[in-house]
């Protein structure tokens, strides 16, 4: 959030002045007012500010978070968010989240502000009020699934599994007929946030790789918004969902529910997947601290080149530098990195090797599997003991060491092709 006098190409600053304000009398006044109505007698109550609401991601993950986190303790979760109005968000993932959470919208920006501190939660009688940011959310989901805790997915309704079958058959698509959605970032998505601009890609890079899915009769179904770029792909199975005539957005909810598999970035639909258990390939993935991985899922990074030496920098070397703390654009840029996309036919080969792990016959190398983990784990006790944050490790509000590393789940996986191809990559030279 910022206010009208903030340039959008600027990231969030809270401010000790703007703190005195989000958290006034006043304010927790409006807030305990805002949801008083919405509590009934006896009942256990948390209450959770989500400020992101128009972001397809956080309308997935936070609500995915806080059902698998305090579900079995209290009888409603009540999150506060933009009143629609003023923030549009995915009415479909509305639907989707709202059989695990009670949404309660607001136009009082103060009251959204709440959402982006991370402080002790509130209890007065049945009501609990959870004052964390996305990621700390995050990171105690984290935290349950690395104990070993159940990881309870989202599921569509009733009324949206019945939506989603007269959608697809209108288009032809029988039970059985295997389909794929696709989504890649582009500049003109949020085009002046430029320091999440290391997040984009190339569409014409991923055409061989759809062109290899239709060619086995997939359906595929390419998601993105009225800016993206227009694939020139003439085919009847192919979507290109935001440019139907027709289109609603809850089709981009059904379809990743209903997808064999994701073809997902850092970016957008690769919540909504993870929330839903979907199958995911994550190509032109970024290094992140809290970013998690289910079972089924791959991961295949961009390159980080080091422009002093105009290489690639090996993922140990990547854990080292502390990259996984980085979440600006002029973070890499102090610091002489650019992020390289993957090639076409590394996108194409990861999603073979996608079909293959699906269908049972790939073949995994367990060195380059003991290698990713192993470097993950370590890296993940170096951040468990260490007295002050790695290099790029540190937050713009000075918060502490964060101790969480999503990829260190034990069974994280990595794309082989792509390490095969570059064995620069884990340090090993694969069979």
């Amino acid at each position: 959030m910022t206010d009208q006098s903030t340039p959008l190409d600027a990231p969030l600053v809270l401010d000790d002045a703007m703190t005195a304000r989000v958290f006034s009398n006043e304010t927790m006044a409006a807030f305990l007012h805002l949801i008083l109505p919405f509590m009934q007698g006896g009942q256990r109550v948390l209450a959770y500010v989500l400020p992101a609401s128009g972001r397809f991601a956080h309308m997935a993950l936070e609500p995915w978070a806080l059902h698998n986190l305090f579900g079995d303790d209290f009888d409603s979760i009540l999150v506060v968010i933009s009143d629609k109005q003023r923030l549009p968000y995915s009415a479909g993932m509305h639907q989707v989240a709202s059989e695990v959470v009670q949404f309660v919208e607001t136009d009082n920006e103060l009251i959204l502000m709440m959402g982006h501190y991370d402080s002790p939660p509130y209890e007065n009688g049945p009501l609990r009020m959870q004052m964390q940011s996305a990621p700390e959310l995050l990171r105690g989901l984290w935290r349950h699934v690395r104990s070993g805790k159940p990881l309870k997915h989202l599921a569509l309704a009733q009324a949206l599994e019945e939506r989603a079958n007269e959608f697809l058959t209108g288009l032809g698509v029988t039970p059985g007929d295997p389909l794929v959605t696709v989504h890649m970032r582009e500049a003109s998505y949020l085009a002046t946030q430029r320091y999440h601009g290391f997040r984009n890609m190339t569409p014409a890079n991923y055409e061989p790789a759809i062109q290899h899915l239709l060619e086995q009769n997939t359906w595929v179904f390419r998601l993105g918004d009225e800016k993206s770029s227009r694939l020139p792909i003439d085919h009847p199975r192919f979507i290109d969902l935001p440019f139907m005539e027709g289109y609603e957005d809850v089709m981009d909810v059904v379809l990743l529910a209903k997808a064999q598999f994701a073809i997902c970035c850092s970016s957008g639909p690769e919540g909504p997947t993870r929330a839903f258990g979907t199958p995911m390939l994550l190509v032109n993935g970024i290094l992140e601290q809290q970013s998690f991985l289910n079972g089924d899922d791959v991961i295949q990074f961009k390159r980080y080149i080091d422009e002093a030496t105009d290489r690639p920098i090996a993922y140990a070397e990547l854990l080292d530098r502390g990259i996984s703390g980085f979440s600006q654009a002029n973070q890499f840029e102090n610091n002489q990195m650019t992020l390289e996309e993957n090639t076409a036919s590394e996108i194409l080969a990861a999603v073979l090797e996608m079909q293959a792990r699906l269908d049972g016959t790939f073949e995994p190398d367990p060195a380059i599997d003991q290698r990713f983990r192993v470097l993950n784990a370590a890296f993940l006790a170096r951040l468990e003991t260490a007295d002050t944050p790695t290099e790029g490790g540190g937050s713009h509000r000075g918060e502490p060491i964060d101790r969480s590393f999503g990829l260190a789940l034990p069974w994280t996986t990595i794309c082989h092709d792509y390490c095969r191809n570059n064995p620069w990559f884990l340090g090993i030279d694969a069979k």
